[in-house]
């Protein structure tokens, strides 16, 4: 049952001020007519994208965007239909819904803290994506997507993990000035804002290439909310909402990208311990933790360790450092199995040791 677009009106107030009438999306003209058209249809791939642009581009006229940087409400369905507006999670999640509604296959995409939704065929060679607030992002996007197809994922797990290439979402795209529209929407590519200096190997930069998570309508969708409140309350330093915001994503956080150097949920950790809430913050390292399946980044893995070590040094409890210890060290053990490089890791337990020694005098 739909909860964010059972009470949206549409087209937005500002259309149906300029002498359009107001309907309930679910029950309107034309979402009835999309329904009605895709019901007789042969349900083809092709039907299903035509069906599906044209159900975002209802849900476009519906919604307006805003990034809610001086707004106190929340990607709730409650405050969603208040105003009609929200951020680009709030208009995959109503997409979403009214494609489930229609019966369109789709996944709800994410990739650099934005999200998106997905059409691809089972054997993954054709697949097309839709940034619904954006119209020159309903794109086609062959190729984009690494192996393997989304399809297969889930019939192994809840859940897919990708490489998505935003070059050839780019060059599908209608937007007339690429550079233009990565500097508009810097999720596109992770050097349009230079917050970082990370690089794939040194003669060749990777900064389009994005690790896509991908998941199942349902699923995605209550990820989408949790993660959008999440980030919300850690930019109005609301902590104990953004813990509880946190937890529905147990195993399944989805920005797991080392570019965006967990920033909210290292901050989120730090705070909790110095309000005196540890039992949270060492709980809220484990969500995170789950989820790292995602990606075979050393540091990425090294995260939950740093953060249990950095909260032994802020909580003087030395065995928080003795955990975080043990575990740089078995990392480095699996990585010399595997004939890796273990000189990140090594510098990680010199350093540990060194911290424990302070604390313990101290």
């Amino acid at each position: 049952m739909p909860e964010f677009a059972t009470d949206l009106k549409t087209p937005h107030h500002e259309i149906a001020q300029a002498g359009v009438d107001s309907e309930s999306l679910l029950e309107s003209t034309r979402f009835l007519t999309i329904q009605a058209a895709y019901d007789i249809s042969k349900k083809t791939y092709e039907d299903q994208t035509e069906a599906a642009y044209a159900t975002a581009h209802l849900v476009r006229q519906t919604l307006r965007f805003d990034t809610y940087e001086k707004r106190t409400d929340w990607v709730t369905a409650d405050d969603v239909s208040e105003d009609q507006t929200t951020n680009c999670h709030g208009y995959s999640i109503v997409t979403s819904e009214c494609l489930d509604q229609i019966g369109i296959p789709h996944y709800v995409g994410f990739a650099n803290q934005h999200s998106f939704i997905l059409l691809q065929t089972p054997n993954g060679m054709r697949t097309n994506l839709i940034d619904t607030a954006v119209k020159q992002l309903y794109v086609e996007i062959d190729g984009a997507i690494g192996e393997p197809p989304l399809a297969k994922q889930m019939d192994d797990a809840t859940s897919a993990a990708n490489q998505l290439n935003t070059d050839i979402v780019l060059a599908r795209s209608e937007f007339v000035d690429t550079n233009a529209a990565i500097y508009e929407r810097p999720w596109l590519n992770f050097g349009a804002n230079k917050l970082t200096t990370r690089r794939y190997s040194s003669s060749e930069s990777y900064d389009n290439i994005l690790m896509l998570r991908s998941y199942q309508p349902e699923q995605g969708r209550q990820i989408l909310e949790s993660y959008a409140n999440f980030m919300l309350a850690m930019r109005r330093d609301a902590f104990d909402t953004a813990h509880d915001s946190l937890q529905p994503l147990d195993g399944e956080y989805p920005d797991t990208d080392r570019r965006n150097r967990f920033r909210e949920p290292s901050r989120l950790v730090r705070e909790l311990a110095r309000g005196g809430r540890m039992a949270h913050a060492l709980h809220d390292i484990e969500v995170v933790e789950n989820s790292l399946w995602a990606t075979k980044d050393i540091v990425v893995h090294l995260w939950p360790s740093d953060q249990r070590r950095r909260l032994g040094i802020l909580s003087t409890h030395t065995e928080l450092i003795d955990m975080a210890i043990d575990e740089y060290e078995a990392i480095a053990e699996d990585r010399k199995k595997e004939g890796l490089s273990v000189g990140l890791v090594n510098g990680r337990i010199r350093k540990a040791k060194d911290q424990w020694a302070r604390v313990h005098r101290a």
